[in-house]
Protein backbone atom coordinates (compact mmCIF):
# COMPACT_ATOMS: atom_id res chain seq x y z
CA UNK A 1 0.00 0.00 0.00
CA UNK A 2 1.29 3.58 -0.92
CA UNK A 3 2.66 5.27 2.22
CA UNK A 4 0.06 8.13 1.30
CA UNK A 5 -2.71 5.97 1.74
CA UNK A 6 -1.07 4.66 5.22
CA UNK A 7 -0.78 8.23 6.18
CA UNK A 8 -4.30 9.05 5.01
CA UNK A 9 -5.66 6.21 7.11
CA UNK A 10 -3.52 7.40 10.08
CA UNK A 11 -5.10 10.89 9.75
CA UNK A 12 -8.92 9.84 9.66
CA UNK A 13 -7.80 7.11 12.77
CA UNK A 14 -6.57 10.62 14.28
CA UNK A 15 -9.70 12.50 13.63
CA UNK A 16 -12.38 9.54 15.22
CA UNK A 17 -10.15 10.12 18.10
CA UNK A 18 -10.11 13.60 18.18
CA UNK A 19 -12.21 14.15 21.40
CA UNK A 20 -9.65 12.17 23.69
CA UNK A 21 -6.86 13.72 22.10
CA UNK A 22 -7.93 17.36 22.27
CA UNK A 23 -8.76 16.31 26.14
CA UNK A 24 -5.43 15.06 27.21
CA UNK A 25 -3.58 17.54 25.14
CA UNK A 26 -5.07 19.58 27.96
CA UNK A 27 -4.77 17.81 30.52
CA UNK A 28 -1.15 17.47 29.68
CA UNK A 29 -0.57 21.41 30.99
CA UNK A 30 -2.30 20.25 34.93
CA UNK A 31 0.62 20.69 37.24
CA UNK A 32 2.70 23.15 35.37
CA UNK A 33 4.38 25.68 37.49
CA UNK A 34 2.58 28.75 36.02
CA UNK A 35 4.57 31.11 38.27
CA UNK A 36 7.85 30.42 36.37
CA UNK A 37 9.42 32.00 33.36
CA UNK A 38 8.59 31.37 30.00
CA UNK A 39 11.83 29.05 29.15
CA UNK A 40 11.15 27.40 32.21
CA UNK A 41 7.45 26.68 31.67
CA UNK A 42 8.59 25.42 28.34
CA UNK A 43 11.26 23.52 29.73
CA UNK A 44 9.08 21.93 32.70
CA UNK A 45 6.01 20.94 29.95
CA UNK A 46 9.19 19.17 28.17
CA UNK A 47 10.80 17.47 30.77
CA UNK A 48 7.84 16.77 33.48
CA UNK A 49 7.93 13.35 34.63
CA UNK A 50 4.32 12.79 35.17
CA UNK A 51 2.82 15.77 33.22
CA UNK A 52 3.60 17.44 30.04
CA UNK A 53 5.10 15.24 27.25
CA UNK A 54 5.50 12.36 29.39
CA UNK A 55 1.47 12.67 30.06
CA UNK A 56 1.03 12.79 26.38
CA UNK A 57 3.19 9.94 25.70
CA UNK A 58 1.19 7.93 28.41
CA UNK A 59 -2.50 9.00 27.28
CA UNK A 60 -1.97 9.92 23.77
CA UNK A 61 0.83 7.98 21.98
CA UNK A 62 -1.33 4.63 23.10
CA UNK A 63 -4.47 6.01 21.26
CA UNK A 64 -2.60 5.97 17.90
CA UNK A 65 -0.08 3.41 18.37
CA UNK A 66 -2.07 1.12 16.73
CA UNK A 67 -2.82 -0.77 13.33
CA UNK A 68 0.75 -1.10 12.36
CA UNK A 69 1.57 2.52 14.01
CA UNK A 70 3.79 4.11 16.21
CA UNK A 71 3.57 6.81 17.92
CA UNK A 72 6.12 8.99 20.51
CA UNK A 73 6.19 12.38 22.00
CA UNK A 74 10.12 14.17 22.55
CA UNK A 75 11.55 17.05 23.50
CA UNK A 76 14.61 19.08 23.95
CA UNK A 77 15.66 21.93 25.78
CA UNK A 78 17.84 24.69 24.81
CA UNK A 79 19.14 27.45 26.78
CA UNK A 80 19.73 29.99 24.11
CA UNK A 81 17.66 31.22 21.57
CA UNK A 82 18.58 32.73 18.45
CA UNK A 83 18.26 36.46 17.71
CA UNK A 84 17.66 37.43 14.11
CA UNK A 85 17.42 40.75 12.71
CA UNK A 86 15.12 42.21 10.92
CA UNK A 87 15.93 43.60 7.10
CA UNK A 88 13.71 46.39 7.20
CA UNK A 89 13.58 47.66 10.53
CA UNK A 90 14.92 50.90 11.78
CA UNK A 91 13.90 50.58 15.38
CA UNK A 92 13.15 47.01 17.03
CA UNK A 93 15.82 45.33 14.65
CA UNK A 94 16.77 41.90 17.29
CA UNK A 95 14.55 39.81 18.92
CA UNK A 96 14.66 35.39 19.53
CA UNK A 97 12.99 33.86 16.83
CA UNK A 98 10.86 31.85 19.11
CA UNK A 99 10.60 29.78 22.35
CA UNK A 100 9.66 26.59 20.66
CA UNK A 101 9.95 24.37 17.77
CA UNK A 102 7.35 21.99 16.84
CA UNK A 103 7.96 19.43 14.60
CA UNK A 104 5.60 16.61 13.61
CA UNK A 105 7.59 13.78 10.97
CA UNK A 106 5.91 10.40 9.73
CA UNK A 107 8.31 7.98 9.26
CA UNK A 108 8.48 4.75 7.08
CA UNK A 109 9.09 1.48 8.59
CA UNK A 110 13.37 1.56 8.65
CA UNK A 111 12.68 5.49 10.09
CA UNK A 112 13.30 7.56 7.07
CA UNK A 113 10.97 10.85 7.03
CA UNK A 114 8.20 10.88 4.37
CA UNK A 115 6.50 14.05 5.18
CA UNK A 116 7.47 16.97 7.79
CA UNK A 117 5.55 19.71 9.41
CA UNK A 118 6.20 22.62 11.65
CA UNK A 119 5.10 25.44 13.44
CA UNK A 120 7.81 27.99 15.71
CA UNK A 121 6.19 29.53 18.83
CA UNK A 122 6.51 32.33 21.09
CA UNK A 123 5.78 31.85 24.14
CA UNK A 124 4.39 34.58 26.61
CA UNK A 125 2.81 34.85 30.15
CA UNK A 126 0.16 37.36 29.48
CA UNK A 127 -1.37 39.83 26.85
CA UNK A 128 -1.46 42.22 25.56
CA UNK A 129 2.20 41.61 23.72
CA UNK A 130 4.80 44.48 24.58
CA UNK A 131 7.73 42.84 22.82
CA UNK A 132 7.28 45.20 19.27
CA UNK A 133 10.05 43.70 17.33
CA UNK A 134 8.82 39.77 17.71
CA UNK A 135 5.21 41.32 17.26
CA UNK A 136 6.15 42.88 13.90
CA UNK A 137 8.24 39.45 13.11
CA UNK A 138 5.60 37.29 13.43
CA UNK A 139 2.72 39.23 12.33
CA UNK A 140 4.17 41.60 9.35
CA UNK A 141 7.71 40.58 7.97
CA UNK A 142 8.34 38.11 5.40
CA UNK A 143 11.85 38.06 5.63
CA UNK A 144 14.72 38.89 8.49
CA UNK A 145 18.62 37.64 9.02
CA UNK A 146 19.78 34.70 10.91
CA UNK A 147 22.57 35.36 12.86
CA UNK A 148 26.22 33.96 11.77
CA UNK A 149 26.62 31.09 14.67
CA UNK A 150 23.26 29.69 12.33
CA UNK A 151 24.20 30.29 9.38
CA UNK A 152 27.66 29.74 9.15
CA UNK A 153 27.53 25.89 9.61
CA UNK A 154 23.71 25.56 7.27
CA UNK A 155 23.77 23.36 4.80
CA UNK A 156 20.95 25.46 2.64
CA UNK A 157 22.24 28.74 2.60
CA UNK A 158 25.38 30.66 4.12
CA UNK A 159 23.93 34.14 3.49
CA UNK A 160 22.20 35.32 6.28
CA UNK A 161 18.81 36.30 4.66
CA UNK A 162 16.14 34.22 5.49
CA UNK A 163 12.34 34.58 3.92
CA UNK A 164 8.96 33.80 5.96
CA UNK A 165 5.61 32.34 4.15
CA UNK A 166 4.21 35.50 2.77
CA UNK A 167 0.53 34.70 2.34
CA UNK A 168 -2.08 34.76 5.25
CA UNK A 169 -2.80 31.05 5.14
CA UNK A 170 0.67 29.62 5.43
CA UNK A 171 1.52 31.91 8.14
CA UNK A 172 -1.04 30.94 10.49
CA UNK A 173 0.00 27.13 10.21
CA UNK A 174 3.75 28.38 10.83
CA UNK A 175 3.68 31.15 13.34
CA UNK A 176 1.86 31.43 16.46
CA UNK A 177 1.53 32.98 20.13
CA UNK A 178 1.29 30.59 23.32
CA UNK A 179 0.11 32.53 26.40
CA UNK A 180 0.82 30.64 29.28
CA UNK A 181 -0.32 32.24 32.52
CA UNK A 182 -2.16 29.44 33.49
CA UNK A 183 -4.81 27.01 32.28
CA UNK A 184 -5.70 26.60 29.90
CA UNK A 185 -2.80 27.71 27.63
CA UNK A 186 -3.93 29.61 25.02
CA UNK A 187 -2.93 30.08 21.60
CA UNK A 188 -2.94 33.19 18.96
CA UNK A 189 -2.61 32.99 15.82
CA UNK A 190 -1.24 35.49 13.23
CA UNK A 191 -1.77 38.04 12.57
CA UNK A 192 -2.89 39.17 15.89
CA UNK A 193 -4.75 41.80 15.17
CA UNK A 194 -7.22 39.58 13.80
CA UNK A 195 -7.90 38.22 18.02
CA UNK A 196 -8.45 34.25 16.44
CA UNK A 197 -7.42 32.06 19.44
CA UNK A 198 -7.52 28.61 20.38
CA UNK A 199 -6.47 26.74 23.58
CA UNK A 200 -2.91 24.64 23.28
CA UNK A 201 -4.85 21.42 22.07
CA UNK A 202 -5.90 22.52 18.83
CA UNK A 203 -2.49 23.15 16.99
CA UNK A 204 -1.42 20.08 18.51
CA UNK A 205 -4.39 17.99 17.17
CA UNK A 206 -3.80 19.85 14.10
CA UNK A 207 -0.34 19.02 13.53
CA UNK A 208 -1.18 15.54 13.74
CA UNK A 209 -3.67 15.49 11.35
CA UNK A 210 -2.33 17.55 8.33
CA UNK A 211 -4.64 21.09 8.99
CA UNK A 212 -2.19 22.51 11.22
CA UNK A 213 1.40 23.56 10.46
CA UNK A 214 3.35 23.62 7.63
CA UNK A 215 5.81 21.19 5.70
CA UNK A 216 9.16 21.21 5.21
CA UNK A 217 11.46 19.20 2.77
CA UNK A 218 12.54 15.39 3.59
CA UNK A 219 15.93 17.03 3.72
CA UNK A 220 17.97 20.36 3.65
CA UNK A 221 18.36 21.57 0.08
CA UNK A 222 19.95 25.18 -1.41
CA UNK A 223 17.42 28.02 -0.83
CA UNK A 224 16.20 30.34 1.56
CA UNK A 225 12.80 29.46 2.46
CA UNK A 226 10.44 27.66 5.10
CA UNK A 227 12.02 24.20 4.83
CA UNK A 228 15.95 26.04 5.16
CA UNK A 229 14.50 28.34 8.70
CA UNK A 230 13.03 24.63 9.99
CA UNK A 231 16.74 22.99 9.31
CA UNK A 232 19.12 25.89 9.99
CA UNK A 233 17.63 24.98 13.31
CA UNK A 234 17.32 21.32 13.64
CA UNK A 235 21.12 21.18 11.86
CA UNK A 236 22.26 23.61 14.73
CA UNK A 237 21.17 21.92 17.60
CA UNK A 238 22.02 18.38 16.49
CA UNK A 239 25.50 18.59 17.21
CA UNK A 240 25.15 19.61 20.68
CA UNK A 241 22.71 16.56 21.38
CA UNK A 242 24.23 13.68 19.27
CA UNK A 243 27.89 14.46 20.28
CA UNK A 244 29.85 11.32 21.45
CA UNK A 245 27.01 9.37 19.67
CA UNK A 246 27.66 6.76 16.46
CA UNK A 247 26.53 9.39 13.11
CA UNK A 248 26.22 7.01 10.06
CA UNK A 249 24.57 8.90 6.90
CA UNK A 250 20.91 10.60 7.06
CA UNK A 251 19.56 14.10 8.36
CA UNK A 252 20.38 15.60 11.43
CA UNK A 253 16.54 15.04 12.03
CA UNK A 254 17.06 11.48 11.35
CA UNK A 255 19.45 11.48 14.11
CA UNK A 256 17.47 12.88 16.77
CA UNK A 257 14.69 11.24 16.14
CA UNK A 258 16.59 7.94 16.74
CA UNK A 259 18.03 9.14 19.85
CA UNK A 260 13.99 8.35 20.89
CA UNK A 261 13.37 5.51 18.52
CA UNK A 262 12.27 3.17 21.21
CA UNK A 263 8.42 3.61 20.87
CA UNK A 264 7.78 1.17 23.46
CA UNK A 265 10.28 3.24 26.09
CA UNK A 266 8.35 6.63 27.21
CA UNK A 267 10.41 7.19 29.59
CA UNK A 268 13.02 8.31 27.33
CA UNK A 269 11.62 11.40 25.48
CA UNK A 270 13.98 14.37 26.89
CA UNK A 271 17.17 15.77 25.62
CA UNK A 272 19.03 18.91 26.82
CA UNK A 273 21.90 20.87 25.59
CA UNK A 274 24.12 21.53 28.53
CA UNK A 275 26.08 23.79 26.59
CA UNK A 276 24.99 27.07 28.38
CA UNK A 277 26.10 28.88 25.29
CA UNK A 278 24.85 26.59 22.86
CA UNK A 279 22.98 28.55 20.07
CA UNK A 280 19.51 27.01 19.21
CA UNK A 281 15.73 26.66 20.29
CA UNK A 282 14.03 24.30 22.34
CA UNK A 283 12.06 21.51 20.36
CA UNK A 284 8.75 19.50 20.95
CA UNK A 285 8.48 16.15 18.28
CA UNK A 286 5.31 14.56 17.57
CA UNK A 287 6.87 11.52 15.66
CA UNK A 288 4.71 8.50 13.87
CA UNK A 289 6.62 5.55 12.47
CA UNK A 290 4.50 3.34 9.91
CA UNK A 291 5.83 -0.26 10.19
CA UNK A 292 4.14 -1.11 7.05
CA UNK A 293 5.30 1.74 4.69
CA UNK A 294 8.23 2.17 3.02
CA UNK A 295 10.29 5.21 1.55
CA UNK A 296 9.17 5.53 -2.42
Amino acid sequence: MPWHTRYNNFVNNAFGLSPAILQHAELSWNGINFGSSEPLIVREYLHAPTYGLSYLNRHVSPLLSQAGYEMKFAGIFVHQKPRITRTHATNNRQCELGDLLVIFTFLDAAKNPLLNRAFLVQAKKFLPMTNICQLDLYDHDTEFNMPAVICNQSRCSRLPLRRLPSTVNKRWRALKYMFCPGMPVQMLYVPSVCGIRSSFAIPLLGIITGFDGLKFSRQPYSGNGWSAIIWDLIDVVAPSIIRGTAITRGTNLQHLVRLFNDFNDHEKYFREVEDDNASGMSMMFIIVRDKESHLD
